[in-house]
Order: structure tokens, then sequence, then C-alpha cells
């Protein structure tokens, strides 16, 4: 059996057939894997080995255990010369019996590279040694072909003769002979090996461009692998399913004429024809050639016999058929009159005369002008007409008869054949038809018209359900266009699921008006927009003579004015009688405060009255306190409780609107202090609310909407069907909500949102129950969440880096003074980490810190946007340093302040004082921008591009690109920009099978530089994906030098890369 052994493509370069009792397993098999050779090892049985094995291997390997084998291998060997090495191992014979069948022997152990270049000898000499071979076994081919030629043998013989030679040199192929036309651009198959007997099987050119190649070029076509080649790329398919792998096709020139093309095919293995292939095959095309051309010529005079016999039996043929002729022309069932260009008629049959009342004698001669007209008024005449028809046809006239009378007649128009320009016209007599089809016409315009202007919607749909009528009312109710749906759209898509199925069976049964008839019922149908509108609706089979239904027909009436109207009174009702009874609670309330008023006036002023009695009394009488204590408490009461219905009171007359509240057992109250104030608050809290939220009552339709709806549904939602946003499986889902949350505290599922003229948006949705008619519906918007998180890890991702990467000291602080981050700068010039200061006033940092003192300094620059100076500072070991330092302001777009910039030089390093500032300003400038730019960016493309703008201030380069990690189907996105010319690119990056390699470079967390592109590795190059190939190509066309390539990173993860690219090095 054979066994193959897989080793690296990459150190594949010999095809080696192994052959040894060991198989892979032996000593030659593993010296060969170590070589990097890809071989395939044979353990044969009887000394005996399949042919096939043999193919296409470039060098054959023998154990000399199998000495028996090597004999018949050296018979087989091919025109290629496969070199046969035989190895052994231990001692053998001076001059072993086998020495002569091969080409070189190995002795075992040896070292590998010595094998290496002894297998590499043995095909040099091979390659050295072939085309001698091919020319020495062509030359014997060549000579049986030529003794062919001269033997007496016919021609087919010889050419039948030498495409079997052929075969006999270059096993598993065929060989085709064919004969050429240049002139007709034809191939004819004269000769296969195949077939023993002649052939003649013409050829579709358009199916052979190998062929038409040749043919155009006049020289010979080698083809190594058919499936590669670029001329072959539309019969790729047939070809491998007749197993044909190389193709040679060599001219046939007879004194400069191509007459002929041999062409070999191999079928059963590949076959790199050789330049000394090309030149024997042509010593053979040479020798065929005069073969060829008598055969052409026998075949030539064959063929004229042929047309000279049939020429004779034509001739011979047309006699008896023209009198034939003359009487069907005279008998035909159809009147017939023939016409010269003139307008004479030269000939009319019986029909015509019987059909026209005249006598022969009374036509013959003269002209039609008179006797046949337009059936439409035109200002030519018939003559003119019937000479402006370059072709025949057919028309309807008015035959004019011997009495007068005019009769529609259907004509049929033929120019005839010949030198004589005539006219042969067949009439036949259509006058009743006419009269019907003109009825017929005004019945249908009728019909169409009174369909056409149906206050009712008229719909028809043949038995399959295309919609096949459509009328104007119909346009009106479903907002689609006739042109829309006519043979286009099935009248199940203006049903909601399953309707349409239920309105068939209706109409087949008998309860509901008759077998065929459906009587008036309610119903829904869905326009346009996805609106579900209520109907009623009648509808009724349409059946043929034969009584078989051929088509349905509906007639609707929209029953949303009606339902708008039916809905407004009822809820001028409801306010009808709210008001009425707020009326009356007002009224009540008014007439209580009024009454109650008077009498709680009279019982405060006694109240009043009697605590300065009781002061006097005490004086006058010196009661002791403890006698009139209970007196005075008891005043004290009277006077606060009168007090306080005295509020009451006042809120009763204030009253214009109010809420109840519950009292003892099922009795409710007014809530004074309540009413009118909840409504209010709940209406202003809700639309803060960043969901949106529907109150559903249980016909489904949205009574309220709160919150973010009416962005979400691209509309307010307030009085329209939630069928509206929903359609289809996600209807039926929010209806299973809305059905789980009557019996459960709650509902919720992700499905598909429709908002009105707008793209479907994914939402989650949660049903809760309001109270027992209602039903409360929240939605959140799923894709815009999904979204703003994946902008925010980017731009945060971006932000990191910048902090991580700037080569200056930074801290920023949020408003409160506290620290939010710090530069990896700064964690080095403090000695702090971000997590040891992080929500932290500055206090480690700052020698002699106050917080009362800084939170003042807040308060200045607060003022003044900006504040520099001078400042002492500590480190974590404590050491103590003088900083120059930068402090700035933070903006939301609102104007508030959400934050501090701070960053510091040291001092102690004054050379570099001037530069430092100088850089560190425009760092500070551009970092306050860029901060500015991730608070308030909206798309994170733009925000980008702005931010890139302000780094160009500090890092000069003619190229960024930013490829975020995060895959797409066929690769990633990635987003350029060349900021000299302000172009941007957001576009696919393909990659498809090299998507993993791609991204582990993407996320590699190290910083890749490129001295210089034009010099990247070809075998890299070739490696790379194609998109990855055009960009680097393209950046070397724009003249980019140098790269460097710096990984983004979000919470130690690295998220993507950023690269920045220069013209100079």
């Amino acid at each position: 059996m054979a066994e193959k052994a897989r080793l690296p493509k990459k150190l594949t370069y010999r095809r080696l057939l192994l052959i040894d009792p060991d198989g892979a397993k032996s000593e030659m098999a593993r010296l060969i894997a170590k070589s990097g050779w890809e071989f395939e090892a044979v353990s044969p049985k009887k000394d005996r080995i399949a042919p096939k094995l043999l193919r296409n291997k470039d060098v054959i390997l023998v154990n000399a255990r199998l000495a028996g084998l090597l004999p018949r291998l050296w018979k087989k060997k091919a025109l290629r010369q496969t070199p046969i090495l035989a190895f052994y191992k231990g001692e053998i014979s001076e001059h072993p019996d086998w020495l002569g069948s091969v080409d070189d022997y190995i002795k075992l152990p040896l070292p590998r590279k010595e094998l290496v270049r002894r297998i590499q000898a043995a095909t040099a000499r091979a390659e050295r040694h072939t085309d001698a071979h091919i020319l020495d076994f062509g030359s014997r081919v060549l000579e049986q072909i030529l003794a062919a030629a001269h033997s007496g043998r016919s021609d087919f013989e010889v050419l039948q003769f030498a495409a079997a030679e052929l075969v006999k040199m270059y096993p598993s192929s065929r060989c085709t002979i064919l004969l050429v036309d240049q002139k007709k651009n034809r191939a004819v198959v004269v000769a296969e090996t195949k077939s023993d007997r002649e052939l003649n099987i013409p050829l579709n050119l358009k199916n052979y461009p190998e062929i038409r190649k040749v043919i155009e070029t006049r020289k010979p076509l080698a083809i190594a692998d058919v499936q590669r080649h670029p001329l072959m790329r539309e019969m790729k398919k047939i070809l491998a399913a007749k197993a044909v792998y190389s193709l040679l096709l060599v001219p046939v020139f007879y004194q400069k004429e191509l007459i002929g093309i041999i062409f070999l095919r191999a079928v059963e293995a590949k076959y790199d024809y050789r330049p000394a292939d090309i030149r024997f095959a042509r010593l053979v095309s040479d020798s065929l050639a005069l073969a060829l051309k008598n055969l052409r010529l026998a075949r030539l005079a064959v063929e004229e016999s042929r047309e000279k016999e049939q020429a004779i039996s034509r001739a011979k043929y047309s006699g008896a058929v023209s009198r034939r002729l003359e009487k069907l022309f005279e008998y035909a069932s159809d009147g017939l009159i023939i016409i010269n260009d003139k307008g004479e008629t030269t000939g009319v049959n019986l029909n015509f005369l019987r059909l026209s009342g005249f006598e022969r004698r009374e036509l013959i001669g003269k002209t039609i002008d008179g006797l046949l007209e337009l059936d439409k008024p035109k200002e030519e005449n018939i003559i003119d007409w019937l000479n402006k028809r370059q072709r025949g046809g057919s028309t309807n006239l008015l035959l004019k008869t011997k009495q007068g009378e005019k009769k529609y007649v259907a004509a049929h128009i033929e120019l005839l054949p010949g030198a004589r320009k005539e006219y042969l016209v067949s009439v036949h007599d259509i006058t009743e038809e006419h009269k019907l089809s003109l009825e017929l016409k005004q019945t249908k315009e009728f019909l169409e018209g009174l369909i056409a202007n149906s206050m009712e919607a008229i719909i028809a749909a043949d038995m399959n359900g295309k919609i096949i009528l459509f009328n104007q009312a119909a346009e009106r109710l479903t907002g689609y266009k006739a042109e829309e749906v006519l043979n286009r759209k099935n009248i199940v898509d203006l049903y909601t699921s399953g309707t349409a199925r239920d309105i068939m069976k209706k109409l087949r049964s008998p309860f509901y008006g008759g077998p065929g008839k459906l009587e008036t019922t309610h119903n829904v149908l869905v326009g346009k927009n996805g609106e579900e509108i209520p109907i009623n609706m009648s509808a009724a089979m349409v059946y043929d003579s034969e009584g078989k239904p051929i088509a349905t027909m509906g007639l609707y009436q929209d029953l949303r004015p009606r339902i708008e109207i039916e809905k407004r009174l009822r809820q001028a009702q409801e306010r009808l009688l709210e008001s009425r009874r707020k009326e009356a609670v007002m009224a009540l309330a008014g007439a209580a405060a009024h009454e109650l008023n008077q009498p709680l006036t009279s019982i405060i002023g006694y109240a009043e009255i009697l605590q300065r009695a009781e002061a006097q009394l005490r004086e006058k009488l010196a009661i002791s306190d403890r006698v009139i204590a209970p007196v005075k408490n008891a005043i004290k009461v009277i006077a606060d409780q009168a007090q306080r219905m005295a509020e009451v009171i006042k809120k009763l007359g204030d009253l214009t609107e109010f809420e109840t509240t519950d009292y003892t057992g099922k009795q409710k109250i007014l809530d004074l202090d309540q009413s009118g104030r909840l409504e209010k608050n709940l209406e202003r809290a809700l639309a803060l609310v960043g969901e949106s939220i529907l109150l559903i009552d249980p016909e489904l339709v949205i009574l309220e909407a709160f919150g973010q709806a009416e962005r979400l549904f691209g509309e307010k939602p307030a009085g329209k069907s939630l069928s509206r946003y929903l359609e289809g499986v996600n209807y039926t889902l929010g209806v299973k909500l809305l059905d789980e949350a009557r019996t459960k505290a709650s509902a919720q599922h992700e499905l598909d949102l429709r908002p009105a003229g707008g793209r479907s948006r994914r939402v989650l949705m949660r049903a809760e129950k309001a109270d027992e008619k209602t039903m409360l519906a929240v939605f959140y918007d799923v894709e815009q969440l999904a979204a703003m998180q994946s902008q925010l890890k980017e731009l945060t991702a971006f932000r990191e880096q910048l902090f991580q990467t700037m080569p200056l000291p930074l801290i920023v602080m949020d408003a409160d003074g506290r620290i939010t981050h710090i530069s990896r700068e700064a964690e080095r010039l403090f000695g702090y980490s971000l997590e040891e200061v992080k929500g932290k006033p500055p206090a480690m940092v700052f020698d002699n810190f106050e917080p009362n003192m800084f939170v003042a300094y807040l308060r200045k620059v607060r003022q003044e946007e900006i504040s520099e100076g001078t400042l002492a500072a500590k480190d974590k070991s404590g050491r103590k340093f003088e900083i120059y330092y930068f402090f700035g302001t933070m903006r939301a777009p609102t104007g508030e302040i959400i934050g501090y910039l701070a960053f510091m030089v040291d001092l102690s390093e004054k050379h570099l004082l001037e530069q430092a500032l100088k850089e560190k300003t425009t760092i500070l400038e551009a970092i306050q921008k860029n901060t500015a730019i991730l608070v308030q960016a909206s798309d994170w493309q733009e925000a980008l591009i702005a931010m890139l703008n302000e780094l160009r201030k500090l890092l000069e380069f003619d190229v960024a690109m930013v490829i975020p990690s995060e895959q797409t189907e066929r690769g990633f996105y990635f987003l350029s920009y060349y900021p000299t010319t302000g172009e941007k690119h957001f576009q696919e990056q393909r990659a498809f099978e090299q998507s993993e390699r791609a991204l582990f470079w993407l996320t590699n967390p190290e910083v890749r530089y490129f001295e210089d592109l034009s010099k990247i590795s070809h075998a890299r190059y070739a490696r790379a994906p194609g998109d990855v190939r055009d960009t680097i190509g393209e950046l070397i066309d724009r003249g980019i030098v140098n790269f460097v390539s710096i990984p983004l990173k979000f919470q130690d993860e690295v998220i993507g890369r950023i690269f920045f690219g220069h013209h100079q090095p």
C-alpha cells in the first residue's frame, strides 16, 4: 500500500517515489524526510508496481532487495527518462545483475547532504538526455509513419496509423486529427485513436478556444495545466469532467495553407510538453500534410457530386410541385390576390372572386386602389403603403365588393421571391368578428371604468394568489400603486399572517354565504407602510365556462374614518362626563367653602374673646394655674382647630383640579395637598427618562407615549396601533410578552422595531401590567447602546494611548480637584502609579499642600481659564525639587467645567527649560483640544481625524491609519488619513482565510518600525492577504518610505493599532 509522507511545502523541490519493503518507516524514508523533499513510499508485492505510481515522478529510489523489479522499471522509463537509483546496505557482488537497470546506486548509511547531491546529479543528467531521447524515439515513430504513407494505404489509414503511433510515444494520451477550413472557420474530426472508421464530426469552435488560438496564430500551442491556463478559463469544468490535464496542438500546412491540426490530450496525468516534443510533432504534421490534403480534396469531390445530384432531383421535383401549387392557389380556403409594385392585380383565386363578387377578367391588370382600403384612414394610399413594407405582415383592410358593400378582412401580406417585385395578399372575411370585437371592447371599457372609479376598493387575484386587478380605491386604501402589485405581489402580502388562508376556507364553506361567496365580515389589511387597516370585506370566486374557479375578487371598505369618529365620540363623552363631575366637585367645594367660612369666622372670633377673658379672669380673681389650665387648653384647641379648618376652606376655594385618597374602609376623600401637582410632576419626570415608555390598551392601541418614544419610533406613536412598528414574528413576540405580563410581574425579550420611515432597529422590550385594562411597554435601543459602548471603548483606548505615550508629566483632575489620570512621565517624575493617586487631591506631589488654598486656587483657575508658575514639588522618596507648571480647565459643550489639566517641567534641568516650555505648551494645547474632542465627539471617525490633526503639531507624519481589532465577516475595517491632501478613507481590509494571522499581528503589544517599505522581503509580501498587498503597494506609490506601528490599549487589552508613515527616513 502507498503511504503519503507530509512535509513542509517550503522544502519541497522534487517528487520522489520510494520503493522499499519497509515503506515510509525505512531508513531511506527518514533520510529523505530530513532532506525536505516530497515523496511517496510504496511497499510492492511480488515485484510488481502499478504504472500510475510512476507518473509525474522526478526520481525513483528502489531498495536493491527488490532487484527483480529493476529491469521492469527500466523498460517502463517514459520520455522524461526518470532516473532510477538503487540503494543497498552491507556488501554486494562486484557486478550485480541489476547494475545495468539503474542510473546510480547508493550505499547506506549515507550523509543527508550526500544523498541530496546524488539525487540532484541524477536528475540533472536526466534533463540533459531527455531531448535527445525524445528525438531518438520520435525518429523511429516518424520512419514508421513515412513508411505507411508510401505503402499504398488510403489517406485515412495513414492518418489513423499516425495517431496510433503518437499515442504509443505519449502513453496515457489521446490523439485527434482535425480537417480545417479557414475560409468557413470550420473544423471537422477525421481521425481519432478511439475509432477505427473515418469520421466526419463538425466542431463548434465556440467551445474550443485552443483550436481558435491555433487557427488565429498559425503556431503550435502547448498547455501543461488546463486548469490554470487563462485561455481555458471557461472550459475548466468540462475538461475536469473528461479528465483532460494537458494539451498539445500542432497546425498542419500544405503550401502555406492551414489545412489541419494534430491534437494531443494527456488524460491521466499532467504532461509538460518540451520544445523537443513540439519539434517532433511539427515533423509529423509535415509528413501528414499530403494525406490530409488528399482527404480534403476527396471529400470536396464527393460533396460536389452530391450537390449536382440534388440539383437535378430538385429540378424534376420543381415541375411537379409547380403544378400542384397552382391548384393549391386556386382552391385555397382564403381569398388570394397577387399584386405587382404598381398596384396592378396579376392573379386571383376562386375564393377571392366569391368574396368580392367580381369576375376574373374584371380584376386582372386593374389596380387595387378602390378595391382594398386601409381600415384606418391615412394620408398615403394602399399602393404606396404596400411598397414601403420591406417584409411581410398582417393587418386589417376594407374590401369593397362589386355591389358596393364594404367588408372587414384580415389580410396577410408576403413579398414573393424573384426578380419581379410582387406581393401575395391573403384575405379572410372578419366582418362579424369585427362587430363582436367592437361590442366586447365597449363592454370591457365600461366595466374597467366602473371598477376603476368605484368608491369601494376592489382587488382580484388568480388561484395562485398573484394580484391581477387593483383599482384606484385599493391604491388609496393600501398606499400601493397598481404597477407595484399587479403580477408582482401575492394577495397573502396584503393580509396579516394566516388571514388569506382563513378567507379561502370561508369562501369554500357553505356557512358564510354559500360556496364561492363570503358575506360582509370584519378583517384587517396591511398597508404599504406596515399599518394594519381595519376593513369590512366581501368576496367571491370567479368561475370559467366549465365551472372551474380561476380567480377570487374582494371588495373592501375602509373602517378607519368610522373608527376614528367613534373613538373621538367616546373620548368626547368621557371628557364631558369627567368635566361635569369636576364641575360638580368644584361647585360643591366652592359652596362648602362659602357656607363654612361664615360660622368659622364666628368660631375664630369667639375663641379669641375667650382667650382674652381667660387672661382677665386669672388676673382679677387670682385663680391658680392648676384650676384655670383645663379651660385654657380647651380654648387653645378650639382656636387651633378653627385655624386648621380655615386653611382647609382656603384650599377648597383655590381648588381647580383634584385627587382622592383613601379614608376609612372603602371610602375616598379629596387629597387637597396633592391635587393638581402629581400629574404635572409625573409628566415632567417621564419626559426626562432615557427609555421609550408606551401605555397600551387591550386592542393594542398606544394610548400615551413618554420618554424618548418620539425619537425611537420616528413619530408620535400615541393613537396608533402597535402593529405599525412590529412586523411578523416580532409582532407575535410583542403580543406574547404583553400576555405574559398580565399574569406575571413583567416579561422582556429582544426584537426588531421598525420606526416610521426608518430602518429596522434592535430593541429590548419589557412589558408590565399598568392596571386591569392597560399595559406598560418599555423599549431600550440596544443598537444605540452597543454602538455607543463600542465608540466609547475605541476613544477611551485612544485616550489611554495618548496618556501613556506623551513625553511630559501630565495630571488630569475632575471638577473637584481629584486626580483621574496621570501620564507615564508623571509616574516616572513623582514615583507614584495611577492606582496610588487616583481619586485623591494632589497633596502627595505638592510640598506644603493645604486643601483650603488649593480650593481657592481652583476657583481662580475657573475664572482665568489657565494659570502658570513655579511650585515646590516632592516625589515618593521625599526628594524635593522645583517645577514649572501649566494649569488649565476642561469644559463640556454646555460650558460647564468638567475637570482640569496640569503638566509640569522639572526645573532642575534648567538648560532644557526654554525648549521644553515651548514643546510642552504646544503639547498641552494639543492635549486640551484632543480631550475636548473626546468629550464632545458624536462620530468616532471625525473625532479620530480631528485628534490626528492635533497630533500632527507634535509628530510629523504624511499618512496615519487606525485599525480596530474587531473582525468583520471578511477581515477588518480601517481608517486612513492623508493630512496634506485631507483625504480620508474608511473601508474594509479583507483577509479571508488569513484573518486569524492578521488578528494576531493587530493585537501584538509591541511597537513595530519599518525603515524602508520598498525593502520588505518578497516572501513576507507574498504571504500577506491581497488587500494588505494592495495597501502596501499604494503607500509605496505615494512615496511613503518608513512606517511605525503602535498598539492601541484599553485596560491593558490591545484593541487595534495606529500607524504613522513618512516620506523621509
